[in-house]
């Protein structure tokens, strides 16, 4: 056997080691529900949704709390989308910012308020935060 070959057949060995490893992992943690800090974790996307955050916006109107489209506020559309900035509220400032925003073109007076979620891939979603009036301190 050459020095190439053997050389060959030695990288064969490592890449299907490596395979095997990497593969068993996902299979005996999620289909064994077996538990090994050796083995890795299928998880596509891990990081992706850290901060993923659900907020709506509510107006008060004759003592109830009604909900308010964002984008139809806006005038945002499939024909004009709103940059990321815009959509993506992952602070509480930031949907402070866009609550305050609404809160101009919805006209003086108007009592708004947001509720709020963040979901982390890991966690899960946490509970419901709700603010304080977001007009109250434009007026």
């Amino acid at each position: 056997m050459s020095t190439s070959s053997r050389i060959s057949a030695v990288r064969l060995v490592i890449f299907v080691i490596l395979v095997a490893w990497m593969s068993w992992g996902p299979i005996y943690r999620q289909v064994l529900n077996g538990e090994n800090q050796h083995l890795r974790e299928f998880r596509m996307y891990g990081t992706r949704a850290r901060r993923t955050c659900k907020v709506l916006y509510e107006q008060k109107k004759a003592e109830e709390w009604v909900r308010v489209s964002r984008w139809e506020v806006e005038g945002f559309s499939v024909e004009k989308f709103p940059s990321k900035g815009q959509r993506m509220l992952d602070k509480r400032d930031q949907a402070a910012r866009a609550g305050q925003r609404l809160c101009r073109k919805l006209g003086e007076g108007t009592e708004l308020r947001y509720r709020r979620r963040c979901g982390h891939v890991r966690r899960g979603w946490r509970d419901w935060e709700v603010s304080d009036d977001l007009c109250g301190t434009l007026w």
